[in-house]
């Protein structure tokens, strides 16, 4: 498969809008040093081709999803199969995404819940009647320092939100912003039957929750996979929210948690081949003060993902 290749100018909108989702095309060409027209026309193509979309993501923990899970599993047979068998979504739960994985485990499987109560009834009612299952392994989140979301198949709409109450009114403006980030408020207005006022004051408000940001996401399918890893992190718990925080400021993490379980650090990293993962493991996290061991699993597959969650720190 040709993948499509992108240049310095469409990196550079993309990493734009990945912070500012909403940013003008005249802002954006003053920027650059290029014309608004120009911009639009890179922003659509990049929409056409599927290389690109601006979407509207929410904090998981502001929506009410306090709790977030990774299980590993060894499986008898196919982890695929295994994957689709997963309800991925009721209430209380959502599960975040479901990957393939070389190392320890052959499937990997990202949890979100309300609460720990209702994330034990999901793993003792759904998870435990899974077939195929050898062995799992639950780690639980203390922290999340950082949850982002750069990649996402856009030919996959994911599932609805899950019901709340408290936003009841709002959730058609976050679909409607979720599939299309950049949709003008006087469009919105005419799709949902408010006002543009009204629109623009619920998304103001929605944002100054946190329950709306505005951020690019890019499809592997068209521009080419990055290499994905989970690095799982044994470390003295004395410097764990040292190396914690030092990660979650590198560009390469997308994730970066600390969890009860055998390891203290979980993150999930970006990176253009295996030989820089290589580099980043033995040559600058096995080195860190702290760090007693690190175990790391590339992901092959992504059998689903739901790209709307995130945490806005």
């Amino acid at each position: 498969m040709a993948f499509i290749e992108l240049d310095s100018l469409d990196e550079s909108i993309i990493a734009a809008l990945k912070n500012d989702g909403r940013a003008t095309t005249k802002s954006l060409g003053k920027q650059f040093g290029v014309a608004h027209t120009t911009i639009a026309s890179r922003i659509q193509r990049m929409r056409d081709l599927q290389v690109m979309h601006v979407r509207a993501v929410t904090d998981a923990k502001a929506y009410g999803f306090n709790e977030l899970a990774i299980i590993g599993f060894q499986i008898r047979g196919s982890s695929q199969e295994v994957a689709q068998q997963i309800r991925k979504t009721c209430p209380d739960i959502v599960v975040y995404v479901a990957s393939g994985t070389l190392g320890r485990f052959d499937l990997i499987v990202v949890l979100l819940a309300t609460n720990v109560t209702e994330l034990q009834k999901y793993v003792d009612e759904e998870i435990s009647k899974l077939g195929s299952i050898v062995s799992s392994e639950v780690w639980l989140s203390v922290e999340v320092l950082k949850f982002v979301t750069e990649w996402a198949l856009l030919n996959q709409s994911g599932h609805s939100l899950p019901p709340n109450p408290a936003i009841e009114d709002e959730r058609q403006i976050m679909e409607l912003f979720y599939e299309d980030g950049r949709m003008s408020y006087s469009q919105a207005s005419r799709i949902l039957g408010y006002t543009e006022v009204q629109i623009r004051n619920k998304v103001n408000r929605l944002v100054k929750e946190k329950l709306l940001h505005f951020s690019a996401v890019k499809d592997p399918q068209t521009i080419g996979p990055p290499l994905m890893a989970l690095i799982f992190m044994k470390v003295e718990l004395k410097h764990a929210r040292s190396i914690s925080e030092r990660l979650s400021s590198r560009e390469e993490f997308a994730f970066v948690g600390r969890f009860i379980g055998r390891f203290e650090i979980i993150g999930l990293v970006t990176l253009q081949d295996v030989s820089a993962l290589f580099k980043l493991v033995n040559s600058e996290l096995r080195q860190l003060k702290g760090m007693i061991r690190t175990e790391t699993m590339q992901i092959v597959e992504n059998y689903h993902q739901e790209p709307r969650w995130v945490r806005i720190l």
